[in-house]
């Protein structure tokens, strides 16, 4: 693994000192003469590098732009390129995507009738059926992978597709066919002397003992993986081995040596996670395949009743990818003594928390709540029981409650349900906020009297959870109230990046803004059912603009170069973008540079790369844009354009977590700029704009005023008026 990746890096960065002129890859100038063949090899091998890397987006732009070079009659060529982007879409978990070129692949290789191609076509589906969860589908296309390679009298890949019948087998609850085939798999190895197939079958082998609750053989079977993996030196094996030794030593309630298993995997982890030292997504994928192993650790000290060194457990695998550019950005060590380690970070946060602080990890079904009271209150902690609900239900079913405006069900919804069961999803729906209240809140609600601010690092679904909105029954009123009726809410990645944010010695000292709103869309529009124009985002910047003295951005000024450059040259304390925005793009005027009849989506799309590659020193960045909390839930937090500013230096972003009328955003920035101007913090400045909705006529209901969300560091705007 980390010999490819290497590799990789090596290739690509000779690559791209040689082509990269900004934006992405143009073609390539040698001797005055373009070589396009060159180019089209070229980006293929460039994607294949990134994909290595862990650059799934770059990966795929790459792939894809070499699929258009592709003739239409070289269907190896085809085959070859819809492997690879079948293969780009299961990274980025975009199965259908996956299905649908691995298909295509398939139908190439049975046109050709090439059993080679076919063999691949069916471990890809596989695979991806397989990482879908539909083990039964697996089943058949492994089924046919292992087919073709006893045709072919191929024993490593009649060895690999054993072990995947194997697995899939042991996830469908066919025990005994799982043996069967990590026999075959084990016998396999050893016939050909592959110590490292060896060592991964009999973890497999150890999988299943484990799961017929055959505890002592499924660790007889992981330390014959570990010393395997050891004597091949193969550091992700070993670190399987030890979580999987773990796992068996937790299930025999022996703690102390599960402990110890745990922390070596998470060492095996540390090795690889220094290779790439300055490689985000690479980093961001790794802590994600590796975040059951942190989890395990902090498990096993809660099940010891060491809940401050578990909080510490936690907070050291909470956005680690994220820590690691905070840092680099501040040039220092600080927080060092935060990051390294397993030492109580407790005494070393606290002193960085302005308010009472929830910390929230999820273990399956188990929602786990440290509560950090400010000043000397201490450190707290509660365990909730989610029961047979789901937490991602939980949230979207909240999140339909609140922007679904007439009957809560969709059209299919309504053609498949029965009248009783529409009423029930519609309850559902309404109570959601209710019961995530239930089982976030309410566990610590008598920890939390007295207090009126509230930070929250959330967790998993959480992260885009609108806590806000999260409803209880007032004992005393005996009416529906709100947690922002109760406290001013912020949410932070994590403790450790809160702490680095807060002492980040490089912001702006400049005395204006960046302010841009409705964006010139009418090029792009052509095939788009929405209209461009945004009249109310304009007269948002434009009031911003005249209670901050400075001039807005605004229709075809506000391009996407335009506001890149300013970005790129300039650090301002406040940036405010009021345009659409879906699916992790912010829609800005087109670049005027290309002169094709529709531009393309590089000139008006701002898309999260675009902003890792400037620094943004603000001090509160705004996206007054729809569902920009959006992005790639992962370990590391959401992947999105609040972690990609906090990332490059802004100390504070507030984002959209759905749709909202425009008028009712306009009224709220409104709202919230004048209590800014005013002096006060952004939380408190959000959460009067929010009770200020709440108590009007015409924007009272919740989906209205309970969008927005406050994620970083408390600020105040220092912006001076010079008139």
């Amino acid at each position: 693994m980390s010999g490819m990746r290497e590799i990789a890096a090596s290739q690509l960065q000779a690559f791209e000192e040689r082509t990269k002129t900004g934006g992405f890859y143009n073609y390539v100038l040698l001797d005055g003469v373009q070589e396009a063949e060159k180019q089209e090899a070229t980006f293929c091998n460039v994607g294949d590098q990134h994909y290595h890397l862990g650059e799934l987006d770059k990966a795929l732009h790459c792939h894809q732009e070499h699929l258009k070079t592709v003739k239409l009659e070289d269907k190896a060529g085809k085959e070859s390129m819809y492997e690879r982007l079948g293969k780009d879409f299961l990274e980025l978990e975009d199965f259908q995507m996956a299905l649908r070129f691995h298909f295509k692949q398939q139908s190439i290789a049975l046109e050709m009738k090439d059993r080679a191609m076919e063999s691949r076509a069916s471990e890809n589906l596989g695979n991806t059926y397989y990482r879908m969860g539909n083990f039964k589908a697996a089943i058949a296309f492994y089924s046919t992978f292992l087919q073709i390679a006893e045709e072919r009298g191929d024993k490593a890949e009649i060895g690999r597709a054993e072990s995947y019948l194997s697995n899939s087998c042991r996830h469908a609850g066919a025990h005994e066919d799982a043996i069967l085939h990590h026999c075959r798999d084990l016998s396999i190895a050893r016939n050909r002397g592959d110590k490292a197939g060896e060592g991964v079958a009999h973890g497999n082998l150890g999988n299943i003992y484990f799961s017929l609750g055959l505890f002592e053989k499924a660790i007889e079977c992981q330390q014959l993986h570990l010393n395997l993996a050891k004597e091949v030196g193969d550091s992700v094996e070993e670190g399987k081995a030890w979580y999987e030794l773990g796992y068996g030593y937790e299930s025999l309630d022996k703690f102390d040596q599960a402990l110890d298993c745990f922390r070596s995997s998470l060492k095996q982890f540390e090795k690889l996670r220094n290779l790439s030292p300055s490689n985000d997504d690479w980093k961001i994928n790794l802590q994600n395949e590796y975040n059951p192993v942190n989890i395990a650790v902090w498990r096993i000290l809660l099940k010891q009743r060491k809940f401050s060194e578990a909080l510490s457990a936690a907070e050291k695998g909470r956005a680690p990818a994220l820590k690691d550019l905070l840092k680099s950005n501040n040039g220092s060590g600080t927080a060092q003594s935060v990051l390294g380690g397993e030492e109580d970070i407790f005494p070393h946060v606290l002193s960085h928390l302005s308010s009472t602080t929830i910390f929230l990890a999820i273990d399956g079904k188990e929602i786990n709540i440290w509560v950090l009271l400010k000043g000397s209150g201490g450190l707290h902690f509660e365990k909730s029981e989610l029961g047979e609900r789901s937490l991602e239900e939980g949230v979207a079913l909240s999140f339909a409650s609140l922007t679904r405006a007439a009957y809560p069900l969709t059209e299919d919804e309504i053609r498949f349900l029965n009248a009783e069961e529409a009423e029930q999803r519609a309850q559902q729906m309404e109570n959601a906020l209710g019961i995530l209240y239930e089982v976030v809140i309410s566990p610590v609600a008598h920890l939390l009297q007295g207090e009126r601010e509230l930070i929250i690092v959330p967790d998993g679904p959480l992260c885009v959870a609108p806590f806000a909105a999260f409803s209880f029954l007032d004992p005393n009123s005996k009416r529906i109230s709100y947690l922002c009726e109760c406290f001013t809410i912020r949410v932070i990645p994590s403790l450790t990046s809160l702490q680095l944010i807060a002492d980040s010695k490089e912001h702006s000292s400049r005395k204006d803004a960046l302010l841009v709103g409705n964006p010139c869309l009418k090029e792009i529009v052509f095939n788009k059912p929405w209209n461009w124009e945004l009249p109310d985002a304009e007269e948002e910047v434009r009031h911003i603009g005249r209670i901050l003295n400075s001039e807005p951005l605004i229709g075809e000024a506000a391009t996407k170069e335009e506001v890149l450059t300013r970005l790129k040259s300039t650090s301002y304390p406040l940036v405010h973008i009021a345009a659409k925005g879906a699916d992790g793009e912010i829609f800005l005027a087109p670049n005027p540079t290309r002169k094709s009849l529709e531009p393309e989506e590089d000139d008006y799309k701002l898309t999260i790369a675009d902003v890792m590659s400037i620094q943004v020193h603000a001090h509160l960045v705004v996206l007054s844009c729809c569902h920009s909390i959006q992005g790639t839930i992962k370990s590391e937090g959401v992947v999105g354009f609040a972690r990609a500013f906090l990332a490059k230096g802004a100390r504070c972003v507030l984002v959209s977590s759905w749709e909202i009328k425009d008028k009712a955003t306009l009224e709220l920035m409104k709202k919230f700029y004048e209590h800014l101007v005013g002096g006060q913090k952004a939380s408190v400045a959000l959460n009067q704009a929010m009770k200020y909705l709440k108590e009007s006529t015409k924007f009272g209901a919740v989906k209205y005023w309970a969008a927005f969300q406050l994620i970083g560091d408390d600020v105040t705007l220092e912006i001076e008026d010079e008139k």
